[in-house]
């Protein structure tokens, strides 16, 4: 049982947005505080939210919780 629940986690991601990138929150790989774990698949890379803030142009952003988002809803509330 261990391993469908394994199977059933791995595939729990989230579409996220940060102006106009699109990519993946991978929940499994995300540990809070994690600005900088490799847990944001955006096309064929898994980078750190705090990379894919970058990349999306948005680095003059401080907090990368405001900068993404979720359903249209920041992460940080």
């Amino acid at each position: 049982m261990a391993e469908d629940e394994d199977s059933l986690e791995a595939e729990i991601v989230y579409p996220i947005t940060c102006g106009d990138s699109k990519a993946n929150l991978i929940w499994r790989k995300f540990v809070c505080p994690g600005i900088n774990v490799k847990c944001v698949q955006f096309h064929d890379h898994l980078i750190s939210p705090k990379e894919f803030v970058h990349l999306a142009g948005k680095s003059t952003l401080k907090d990368w919780k405001r900068a993404i988002r979720m359903n249209g809803i920041m992460l940080r509330a």
